[in-house]
């Protein structure tokens, strides 16, 4: 891992094992968001600000109505409340967003 990150293959991946909280996660949540502006810098920033989230499983800039796409696992509806706050309630660089939460998985 630590050579595909030098060869910049991959960009801040983080392993964990033998954690037990990530085993009961059941929440799956999509989570679009429109950035402030489609600024280098802003796009840069926000990217910071996401890439030490471990709930982050995946993390998507994208074109359309939105600008970015996170895939997130967490625990409970709590823990996504206080993530909600962190990447957005409280982020200048978020316009607005919307949430998809996950009935059941399907495949």
């Amino acid at each position: 891992v630590e050579r595909l990150i030098s060869a910049k293959v991959i960009e801040g991946a983080t392993i964990k094992l033998g954690d037990g909280r990530y085993a009961q996660q059941n929440l799956m949540v999509t989570l679009l968001i429109e950035l402030a502006d489609d600024r280098a810098s802003t796009i840069e920033k926000f990217k910071k600000s996401i890439v030490q989230e471990a709930a982050v499983q995946d993390a998507l800039y994208t074109a359309g109505e939105f600008d970015v796409v996170l895939r997130i696992s967490l625990g409970k509806m709590e823990d996504y409340d206080r993530l909600l706050e962190r990447l957005c309630n409280r982020n200048a660089l978020v316009r607005r967003f919307k949430t998809l939460t996950a009935l059941r998985r399907l495949k």
